[in-house]
């Protein structure tokens, strides 16, 4: 019988395979890291060592206690098992697809940063539908979400890291994904290949708009308007692209308690409160966002 390898084991396999294809830095002095046994190590002598888990801290700030095992425990159900978002996996597959083969480079990995990857579920689905030449890492400050993505060892890289301060070598990635999450363009910038792109998805107004109904107004802003963050993103690059993503979801009672645990429209409830809100949501959900493309030449 075939021992498993550890989830340290496989992150030194994945490092030893592809850190020829692209770079980390140290989030002390911004110079190359390099493999030094379960090390990562740059030519100043910062040290990181591999976490039990197979992870590496390359970040000294921390984010809030929201952001916890219980959250990102719903949020990978949520992804996995309620389809919810499918709709938006396809097009970001068609629109990765799409890119990765107008570079033309079928002998080197096509490689992709998820920026805020959280457990890091939708990237390791982009990652297995073409397994033999895309490569991808997760970076996030929440450390309890990257801790839950090393069940995605082996097959991706999972990195504690800051957004405004990317562990990731100048130009070493051919496609960013930005799924729900802040953005940092100088920081995309730099890390972005020649004819790199940005995959930034953002909400509209209709999502999530049950749950915000359903808490009333005094609750929460009852509307929601992505045009300030849409500007910023089309005022940053010359050239854009938007796809609008609009469709009607069933969700079942533990998809609509896991969609409750996980957004922040909550985090002001107590567990009777949150539990009388998902009694109260309809079964069906609308996903209303828009996938904005960006590249600068």
């Amino acid at each position: 019988m075939t021992e498993l390898k550890s989830k340290k084991d496989r992150t030194q396999d994945w490092l030893q395979t592809h850190l020829g294809h692209l770079s980390l830095r140290c989030h002390h002095c911004h110079q190359a890291l390099s493999l030094e046994g379960y090390s990562l190590v740059c030519p100043q002598g910062h040290r990181v060592d591999s976490h039990k888990q197979g992870t590496y801290f390359l970040s000294n700030k921390s984010v809030d206690d929201h952001y916890d095992r219980q959250l990102f425990q719903a949020r990978r159900r949520f992804i996995q098992e309620s389809a919810y978002y499918a709709p938006l996996q396809d097009l970001l597959n068609q629109l990765v697809s799409a890119h990765q083969a107008s570079l033309g480079q079928s002998d080197l990995p096509y490689r992709i940063l998820d920026a805020g990857s959280g457990e890091g579920s939708h990237l390791a689905w982009l990652l297995d539908q073409d397994s033999n030449h895309r490569i991808g890492l997760g970076v996030d400050l929440a450390r309890a979400g990257i801790a839950l993505a090393t069940d995605f060892n082996g097959q991706q890289l999972n990195l504690v890291g800051d957004l405004a301060q990317l562990p990731i070598g100048d130009h070493s990635i051919e496609g960013l994904l930005s799924i729900l999450s802040p953005s940092n363009y100088q920081e995309f910038d730099r890390v972005l290949a020649p004819g790199g792109r940005v995959f930034k998805v953002i909400p509209n107004a209709g999502y999530l708009a049950e749950i915000r109904r359903a808490l009333g107004q005094e609750t929460v802003k009852q509307t929601y308007d992505n045009q300030a963050t849409r500007q910023a993103f089309e005022s940053h690059y010359r050239h854009h692209q938007a796809y609008l993503v609009q469709e009607k979801r069933l969700l079942t009672d533990q998809a609509k308690a896991d969609l409750v645990s996980m957004t922040p429209l909550t985090w002001h409830l107590d567990a009777s409160q949150a539990s009388q809100l998902v009694e109260s949501l309809p079964d069906e959900f609308l996903l209303d966002v828009t996938v904005l493309v960006g590249w600068k030449e």
